[in-house]
């Protein structure tokens, strides 16, 4: 039986230089301009979700990422899925840098056991046809394949209102 999503909590996001955030940006903003999703920041989600994130916890999420530098990831192609979250999205090629990063930021208050990590760049949250979005995506510039990390975020997270709000930014060394 499939787990029901947590649509209320506190996630650990990635996010990216201004210029790959830029490039980024342009393609969200020509699909959202076809299919009207909800706003949310370009980022990669690293690790959640915690149903409730205490000053402990949020105190050491602060402090690991201040020791992680800045990392490079490398983007796969567009892809669709019928996932409402994942409804266009750049696969992400998974690196021994970011899993290792991802280790990083390890707690038992962690909801579910999520072991299937998917990386992944969502450009568009909705429900939209698959040849639509196919079409779309075929008309879309490209952009380069690599990406810069170099922010930490924590985020508190309510789907049911489509309302991602960031709490604290945490600018990695360079």
């Amino acid at each position: 039986m499939a787990k029901k999503r947590i649509s209320k909590a506190f996630w650990i996001w990635c996010q990216f230089s201004k210029i790959d955030s830029y490039k980024i940006l342009k393609l969200k903003k020509i699909i959202n301009n076809k299919f009207h999703g909800p706003r949310f920041e370009i980022h990669l989600t690293l690790k959640g979700p915690y149903e409730k994130l205490d000053q402990i916890d949020y105190d050491s999420i602060v402090k690991t990422a201040q020791k992680i530098k800045e990392f490079n990831l490398y983007l796969d192609k567009l892809k669709t899925s019928n996932q409402k979250y994942q409804s266009i999205f750049f696969s992400i090629k998974k690196s021994y840098n970011l899993i290792k990063i991802r280790k990083m930021f390890s707690n038992k208050k962690i909801i579910g056991n999520l072991k299937s990590y998917k990386p992944h760049i969502s450009l568009h949250y909705g429900v939209e046809m698959k040849k639509e979005k196919e079409k779309l995506i075929s008309m879309l510039p490209k952009i380069t394949k690599k990406v810069k990390i170099n922010i930490i975020s924590i985020v508190d997270v309510n789907e049911e209102r489509d309302k991602w709000k960031i709490i604290k930014k945490i600018r990695l060394k360079n």
